[in-house]
């Protein structure tokens, strides 16, 4: 079913024939080199995962570290002003699929560059087979 144009995500409107076009792509590489650009590889070798809320995120934030929080991506985002003033409602998930998109190539190019993350993210996408 072909959604109302006023409710396309930035998926719909930039991702054809399996990719996004290159110049959502340099945004998005725009976007992970920002995030990169201000940490070092982790001295430490270790997983960690962390269960935290909102006010101590942001104070990780100030760390040495990148963070896949996709409400902190979406704020980058071109559109994201236009769409909070016009569609508040509706904005945040029309950003949505994109800024997943984004986390994940962050999460990528975080493993790749051997630093430390802030994964953000839920488990309610996640199918859980109780036989695993």
């Amino acid at each position: 079913m072909q959604q109302n144009l006023e409710l396309e995500t930035t998926k719909d409107l930039y991702f054809r024939d399996g990719a996004y076009t290159p110049q959502r792509r340099q945004i998005h590489e725009n976007i992970v080199d920002q995030a990169l650009s201000s940490v070092q590889p982790a001295r430490i070798s270790r997983l960690l995962f962390f269960l935290v809320g909102e006010l101590l995120r942001v104070n990780l934030l100030s760390q040495n570290n990148i963070c896949s929080s996709l409400r902190l991506i979406k704020t980058i985002l071109p559109e994201y002003q236009k769409m909070v003033e016009t569609d508040p409602k509706n904005a945040a998930n029309r950003l949505h699929d994109e800024s997943s998109d984004i986390a994940t190539k962050m999460y990528e190019a975080g493993l790749r560059n051997k630093v430390n993350m802030i994964l953000d993210g839920t488990i309610a996408s996640q199918r859980l087979d109780p036989s695993d």
